[in-house]
């Protein structure tokens, strides 16, 4: 027999599933098909030429429609992305991807996106033809993909000048020279001092401009990146209370490095930090590392809490000693 719910009941929990899943779900039963349906048109995921044109055939362009999460394929041939986006409202969260072609900045200026409040860049945009780009969104989160001189300056400036009062949460994983990144972190300096969250996941960890904008991030409370380095960790602001370390390995004996245990007491950040998260790892391999169960000792005796995103072998009943 087919199962039962409330509706409302059965949308909050399919609400909690992704894609794949609510795919499954509207096979299961006829009650799952319409908010499974409803559910995957309101969180569209459009990334590939092929499901953007599966979903032009079957819709349209003529159509709008409500889809609280977008993520699309832009800068495609015939420009189907930038015909879905005009129709799209009430859009919540937006991932802007492309393989090759530039994005035309102008596409952001779109009066639809007004709603907008978690925007993601994963495409190279062209320099606008006009330097006056307003767009209508004010964001709280922003994440940038790619090289530092795939944004114009034009198009970060506006994004500064929208969201400025608003956004507290950046993302950056991106490359290039150091003049480059001098340019990009410069058109986002005044976004440092409302900073809340921060996350650093490329070469932008290592690069000198960086250390000016860490200097204004004065309210600065989590800060993640990929895998850390003596300067960088000195160089964050008394406010941060939790550390997130995303690399997914460790080395025991290369002392060409420094330890975690060193890094972590020589910048002073024991001092202040609550939380400590390794999410790439598990204790037994922190452990592993030169100084890692000093480390541990430190942290259980300061009161700091030490979470691991990859389980130890003894959780899966096999002793690691």
């Amino acid at each position: 027999m087919a199962p039962t719910l409330p509706p409302e009941v059965l949308l909050d929990i399919l609400e909690q599933a992704d894609p794949s899943t609510l795919r499954s779900s509207s096979r299961i039963a006829r009650s799952f098909r319409v908010p499974s349906q409803y559910l995957l048109h309101r969180n569209l995921s459009l990334l590939t030429p092929t499901s953007l044109k599966a979903y032009q055939d079957a819709c349209g362009t003529r159509r709008d429609f409500a889809a609280r999460k977008l993520h699309l394929l832009m800068g495609t041939v015939g420009e189907e992305g930038i015909k879905v986006l005009e129709k799209a409202h009430a859009m919540r969260e937006l991932v802007l991807k492309s393989e090759r072609r530039k994005v035309k900045a102008e596409v952001l200026e779109q009066k639809n996106l007004a709603g907008l409040t978690d925007l993601r860049l994963e495409a190279p945009f062209a320099a606008p033809e006009s330097s006056s780009l307003s767009f209508p969104f004010s964001l709280a989160s922003l994440t940038i993909r790619g090289l530092y001189s795939s944004l114009p300056t034009a198009v970060l400036d506006a994004l500064v000048a929208s969201s400025l009062a608003t956004l507290t949460t950046l993302d950056i994983d991106a490359y290039g020279s150091n003049t480059s990144a001098s340019t990009f972190f410069s058109s986002l300096l005044p976004l440092a001092p409302h900073l809340l969250s921060l996350e650093l996941h490329g070469s932008d960890r290592r690069v000198e401009p960086i250390f000016p904008f860490l200097a204004l991030a004065r309210r600065l409370e989590t800060f993640t990146c990929w895998e850390p380095t003596l300067p960088l960790l000195c160089a964050l602001p008394p406010s941060v209370k939790t550390l997130n370390i995303g690399a997914n390995f460790t080395w025991a004996h290369d002392f060409s490095k420094h330890s975690y245990e060193e890094m972590l007491t020589r910048s002073g950040l024991l001092n202040q930090l609550e939380t400590i998260e390794w999410t790439g790892i598990s204790m037994y391999t922190l452990k592993a590392q030169r100084g890692g169960e000093l480390l541990l000792a430190e942290c259980e005796r300061r009161g700091i809490e030490v979470v691991f995103g990859v389980p130890s072998l003894s959780a899966y009943g096999i002793n690691c000693t």
